[in-house]
């Protein structure tokens, strides 16, 4: 009996469940991003992120908030080092995000200095004006829309002055509702902008929605949009 009870304590032993499988680890930039010139291209500039800089993904996105150029990837290689030519002028702001199939880095917003290191965008008024630095559509069928509602508020002392809510560049995927500016919005005021995904094609759909302030400080938020479009 006392075998038995052996036997069968080893076959529920080599039935047990395996242990489920870690989650893919999250995208992350975490080092120095670096312009530098290029002597022979009109409005180019190399971005460069040194090994380490960029965790878990296979490729990084850079968006050029000041142009209207489309976006731009490139691989990670195994170091995490990247780099790239973008069309940028020194002192234009740039999203960069790292991705991994269907991951995504927190976006960071970066001023293009073509000649060194690539500081963070200056957000004088972060402690009370806030907005997501993304906004996902649900999927969409190609020739159809969605539309989702994003929300402008603020918490700060003085009245905020609204200038531009607008797609960073016309886009045949997006469309943007939103009262005229400029605009002011006393503390604790809001307004409501419909974003409207209509894509155009099947595959993933990208855009910036720009929002510029001029009072108490003149301040700017980045809010990539982006859904898939479905046959």
């Amino acid at each position: 009996m006392r075998r038995l009870l052996a036997i069968s304590a080893v076959v529920l032993a080599g039935c047990a469940v395996d242990p489920l499988p870690e989650p893919p680890a999250e995208p992350e930039l975490v080092g120095e991003f670096h312009g530098e010139t290029c002597l022979v291209c009109d409005a180019q500039a190399k971005l460069a992120g040194g090994p380490g800089s960029v965790q878990s993904a296979d490729s990084i996105w850079v968006v050029n908030l000041d142009g209207t150029g489309p976006p731009q990837t490139a691989p990670v290689q195994s170091d995490g080092s990247f780099e790239l030519f973008v069309s940028a002028l020194d002192g234009d702001e740039i999203r960069l995000q790292a991705r991994q199939d269907e991951l995504r880095s927190a976006p960071i917003d970066l001023v293009m200095a073509v000649d060194g290191v690539l500081e963070p965008a200056p957000r004088p008024l972060e402690d009370c004006f806030q907005l997501s630095a993304e906004l996902a559509m649900p999927d969409t069928t190609v020739g159809g829309s969605a539309t989702r509602t994003l929300r402008l508020e603020h918490t700060c002392a003085a009245p905020l002055s609204l200038e531009l809510v607008a797609l960073r560049a016309p886009s045949a995927d997006f469309a943007v509702a939103a009262p005229g500016t400029p605009l002011v919005l006393a503390s604790g005021e809001f307004i409501d902008v419909a974003i409207e995904l209509h894509p155009a094609a099947a595959g993933l759909r990208e855009e910036v929605l720009l929002v510029e302030v001029s009072s108490p400080a003149a301040d700017r938020r980045a809010v990539t949009l982006f859904g898939n479009g479905i046959p």
